[in-house]
């Protein structure tokens, strides 16, 4: 996989739709483009990097400047 930098507008754009979706500390996320990693838990937000445990695979950082989590319903 190939590390990619956001820039400064992208990772705007992108906390903005964030803090539009009201993530909390806690809920149940997943990563749309991977779904196999399964469903993780939202840890509190610092920065636009967040590590996520998700169950399968365990502790992945993923940057919110590249990637929309989706919640996951009950």
């Amino acid at each position: 996989m190939r590390d990619e930098k956001a820039s400064d507008t992208s990772i705007a754009a992108a906390w903005t739709a964030w803090r539009r979706a009201r993530p909390a500390p806690g809920m149940r996320i997943c990563h749309p483009g991977w779904p196999d990693r399964g469903v993780g838990q939202m840890p509190p937000v610092v920065g636009h990097r967040l590590t996520v445990g998700f169950g399968d695979v365990g502790k992945v950082l993923v940057s919110i400047a590249v990637v929309t989590l989706e919640p996951v319903e009950d």
